[in-house]
């Protein structure tokens, strides 16, 4: 009987330090997964930062492509201001044009009649299409 009552005793020693290392080991297996966890976490928000610097990136080269595309612009319609006023005194003047020769005497010739006809006013492009499709 005492022999009997001491198997127990040890076995039930052996049953308390195998439950404590299955609880050991369950609760490493949880903070295993639980950095795994946050390692992906880290991994979505550092794809998220990326596809943010990207975006902002795109949005910065959006933007100096059309501050670009305003200057030329101006700097175009400030040309065709320019010929505008050319035409106007030209116009003014019968529709002659002075212009230097080969041997460096002036000679007024005749200004061709399309340029003539071209109102002074106008806004469109000559084709009466909208500039934007003029330039596609």
């Amino acid at each position: 009987m005492e022999q009997v009552s001491e198997e127990a005793v040890a076995l039930r020693l052996d049953l308390d330090r195998h439950t404590h290392r299955e609880r050991r080991r369950a609760a490493e297996e949880a903070d295993r997964a639980d950095l795994l966890e946050g390692r992906a976490g880290a991994a979505a928000w550092a794809a998220a930062a990326d596809a943010d610097a990207a975006a902002e990136g795109a949005i910065r080269n959006s933007k100096r492509i059309l501050e670009e595309t305003f200057a030329t612009g101006a700097a175009v319609l400030g040309a065709m201001a320019g010929q505008r006023e050319v035409l106007k005194v030209r116009r003014g003047r019968g529709g002659t044009e002075e212009g230097p020769t080969a041997t460096g005497r002036k000679q007024t010739r005749a200004l061709p009649s399309s340029l003539l006809s071209l109102p002074l006013h106008s806004h469109s492009p000559p084709s009466g299409k909208p500039w934007t499709s003029c330039m596609a």
